[in-house]
């Protein structure tokens, strides 16, 4: 039983030095796409066409440093792994690959740098920035308005049916209670 839990642990730590280091490299990779991004963004865009750089385009810049920031330091952050006090890791990071939130965050740079290569060759790829808003309206509709929306719908047609019936109820021991009143009270007496 003691060489199974030692095996057991040891392929647990195998799978955690796998995912951290794959974390390591997805984190890194990332990381240099957005500095390379960012460097011909600037030096093409800010630097070669200055004369056309505008206030809305300082703008943009932010947004997306912005985002690519936020994006990146909670991908980061997901990645990183524990050890304990002796050095021994722990867990390897959250599993970048699994889905879930750390998908969107993956999108949102993704489309950040579509959106800040592309507008080095026309303005007109701002626009395609508006997805990360919609896509935003469209997840908080579907997973949090609507369904909220539903559910006190259903709960004002449950109350609406309870009252329903009982006002029939009520009425039945209304109708039930004036027939015995109107009936003739008869007294029998027994001799």
């Amino acid at each position: 039983s003691r060489h199974r839990d030692v095996h057991s642990a040891t392929m647990a730590n195998q799978a955690a030095k796998k995912r951290k280091e794959k974390n390591e490299q997805e984190v890194a990779k990332l990381q240099k796409v957005i500095i390379v991004v960012n460097i011909l963004f600037v030096l093409y865009r800010v630097l070669y066409h200055w004369s056309s750089f505008r206030i809305w385009h300082w703008f943009g810049l932010a947004i997306t440093s912005a985002a690519y920031y936020f994006a990146y330091f909670t991908i980061s952050s997901s990645a990183k792994s524990t050890v304990d006090g002796t050095g021994e890791l722990i867990d390897g990071g959250a599993d970048l690959s699994g889905g879930g939130l750390i998908e969107y965050y993956f999108d949102l740079i993704y489309i950040t740098i579509f959106v800040q290569a592309g507008s080095m060759i026309s303005d007109y790829f701002w626009l395609v920035y508006l997805v990360v808003p919609a896509f935003a309206g469209y997840k908080l509709w579907t997973a949090v308005l609507a369904p909220g929306m539903e559910a006190k719908e259903q709960a004002l047609k449950d109350s609406a049916s309870k009252g329903d019936k009982e006002d029939k109820d009520a009425k039945k021991k209304k109708e039930k209670a004036e027939k015995k009143t109107a009936r003739p009270k008869i007294k029998y007496v027994k001799h």
